[in-house]
């Protein structure tokens, strides 16, 4: 996350040849965690040093110009959230594409992992995986992702049980 936002505010000094006089600088944490909002703490300052102190080409030194930014962060959990969304509609389809499928539980599965390694079983995850723990065990045996399916026994231990039944389930049809 900090790269893309070092990246975005690479091109936008590129782009910039203005020296700016007042910026104002908001961020929306709402859906970030403690310690994401910790690690974003003092960026609203530095952006603000950043426009404020740099040199700009002298030519256009005297504009005197206001800049406001607006930064909305999204954790990890709300993509996985809707990567998940994105995986019932695929299979809620006419034709489920086999392939979009299992990409996009894919990327629900690892988006899982991260949120998981960094922050445990952190209380708006349990609630997100345990309400939704039958359909996550069915749309990952439909797509046939059975070591993604024996991971989130460990992921979600709150629907160990279930998943356990998935994986009985394929072991008797073989």
């Amino acid at each position: 996350m900090q790269k893309a936002l070092i990246t975005v505010l690479v091109v936008l000094a590129g782009s910039l040849y203005a020296q700016f006089t007042e910026v104002s600088v908001q961020t929306d944490v709402q859906r970030l965690n403690d310690r994401e909002r910790q690690d974003l703490q003092g960026l609203e300052e530095a952006i603000q040093q950043f426009y404020i102190s740099s040199p700009w080409e002298q030519d256009i030194a005297d504009l005197e110009m206001y800049l406001d930014v607006q930064l909305v962060f999204q954790s990890t959990l709300d993509i996985g959230n809707e990567v998940y969304y994105q995986a019932f509609d695929i299979l809620a389809g006419e034709k489920p594409d086999s392939t979009e499928l299992r990409k996009a539980l894919g990327q629900f599965y690892k988006s899982i992992q991260t949120v998981v390694k960094r922050e445990g079983q952190e209380r708006q995850t349990s609630i997100f995986l345990s309400g939704h723990v039958e359909e996550i065990a069915e749309m990952l045996a439909l797509a046939g992702m059975w070591d993604e399916l024996a991971d989130m026994r460990v992921l979600n231990p709150d629907g160990e049980r279930i998943y356990q039944n998935y994986l009985e389930s394929k072991n008797e049809g073989q």
